[in-house]
């Protein structure tokens, strides 16, 4: 049967790297290796925090460890904002204490269509057409998603969500963050809007309210009951339900924040703003039109990172930071205190500050590895000795004048060995060995120097006098 060395060569091609795989596509990945590979993660995010020395946690619950925070990255895998429990939690949390900071962005950007509209300009012409398709098949998946997930324009206290926009990318910006960007290559692409909250949006009241189609009993108190699942926890999932009645709708318009936009288009639509909230307005929310500027594929552009930057130095003097995902499900909301989920398992071990020194003792573990265990390499068969090795012989003799502990009688056969067989006087320290075996010892003196009493360091056993008289020539035999 023929060995399959065609599947051998082909594993040993996809190992040096001849097939390519796709880059990841997870959106909003803060923890393990796709925080990174993922050109929808947000691990180098992160790291820009860690680099201004502030620690970074991916938690998953709003619970009251969130207390122990300075700010908290709200990520929404969703085009739909996040629910109302949990809206009103976040604002209790951030009013608490004055200095903390509410970073939020949805779904509206795809950073792999961003990834492969690159790709254009770095491949060959003849996969034009496939890269294009590609992308095309992004961006009718994300059409889809969204009217799946939201079908018309939202009001959620923090904003009001327009999605009916076509796409648009901004070169040029106004705002007070505006002078640090004009100029630096890069480009955001922004298709829905988040409006700030604001009285002129009252008027834009939703059509089941104005005809009264609200469903017999539902309300939200009844939502949220069925979604309670322990007596200490709580899913809150949007719903376009949660202003029941037309009194519910305006009375959301009488608790509106104060906002200040930070940074918008050429056009003037928001891009970035701020809600001041807290006693002394000290805390906020910061909203982000989508999560262009803080994904892995788009924040390598210049204009990118500087976005970044400023919301973290917005977000200063924080030193401890949450990163909360969640996706169409809902947020998780926990009276019972939450486990930190940093580092789960070995996967702490590549967390800064672990990771300095997982990643040096692992490199001093593989040169060590490398110096102690030279024999590691291709296997080998070892050398065999032959039974024609005449040392085999006196080796076997040697062990044979041992086993009869007659030492005496070892010397003999060894002198008559010498004259009988070599033709020669036997050495002079066999003869002193034979008229003293067992020299005593001197007086102020300890042990005996063997090193002195046998020059020829042959007085051990009788194998090693065995050894000492082998002949040069292994033609010689007894």
């Amino acid at each position: 049967m023929m060995r399959p060395t065609w599947l051998v060569v082909l594993s040993c091609l996809l190992l040096a790297g001849c097939w390519h795989r796709p880059p990841a596509e997870e959106f909003g990945v803060v923890t393990g290796r796709d925080s990174i590979d993922s050109v929808n993660g947000v691990g180098f995010f992160r790291e820009m925090w860690e680099e201004r020395g502030v620690r970074c946690y991916a938690v998953k619950k709003l619970s009251p460890r969130l207390q122990e925070f300075d700010a908290i990255v709200l990520i929404g895998d969703t085009y739909a904002p996040p629910g109302q429990a949990a809206r009103q939690w976040l604002m209790e949390w951030v009013s608490a204490e004055e200095g903390r900071s509410i970073i939020y962005f949805g779904r509206d950007y795809n950073a792999a269509i961003h990834y492969y509209r690159q790709l254009l300009g770095t491949t060959d012409p003849s996969l034009h057409p496939r890269v294009r398709q590609e992308i095309a098949w992004r961006e009718v998946s994300e059409l889809r998603k969204r009217h799946a997930e939201i079908d018309g324009n939202v009001f959620a206290e923090w904003f009001y969500l327009d999605i009916h926009r076509p796409l648009k990318h901004y070169q040029q910006f106004q705002g007070v963050w505006a002078d640090a960007l004009n100029g630096l290559p890069g480009a955001w692409p922004v298709r829905s809007v988040f409006h700030p909250p604001s009285l002129k949006w009252k008027t834009r009241v939703p059509s089941r309210l104005n005809n009264a189609a609200v469903e017999e009993g539902a309300s939200p108190a009844a939502t949220l009951a069925e979604e309670e699942e322990t007596p200490t926890i709580r899913r809150s999932v949007w719903s376009p339900d949660e202003f029941a009645t037309l009194d519910d709708w305006h009375a959301a318009f009488r608790r509106l924040p104060a906002s200040r936009i930070l940074l918008s288009g050429e056009d003037g639509t928001p891009l970035i703003y701020r809600l001041v909230v807290g006693p002394g307005g000290s805390s906020q929310v910061l909203v982000l039109a989508n999560g262009a500027p803080l994904l892995n594929a788009s924040i390598v552009e210049p204009m990118h990172q500087r976005i970044g930057q400023q919301l973290i130095a917005a977000c200063l003097p924080a030193r401890r930071v949450a990163m909360i995902r969640f996706d169409q499900s809902g947020l998780l909301i926990t009276d019972a205190p939450d486990a930190d989920g940093r580092g789960i398992g070995l996967e702490m071990l590549t967390v800064w500050p672990l990771s300095v020194i997982t990643m040096t003792a692992a490199l001093v573990g593989i040169l060590c590895c490398a110096a102690l265990f030279p024999i590691l390499g291709r296997p080998q068969s070892l050398p065999q000795r032959r039974i024609t090795d005449f040392g085999l012989h006196v080796e076997s003799l040697g062990k044979l004048w041992q086993r009869t502990g007659d030492q005496r009688f070892a010397l003999e056969t060894l002198r008559d060995y010498y004259w009988h067989v070599r033709g020669e006087p036997p050495p002079d320290w066999g003869d002193r060995m034979l008229h003293d075996p067992q020299p005593t010892e001197q007086p102020g003196h300890g042990h005996h120097n063997r090193a002195t009493d046998d020059p020829q360091g042959m007085a051990q056993s009788p194998s090693a006098l065995a050894q000492a008289s082998a002949p040069s020539d292994p033609s010689a035999t007894l």
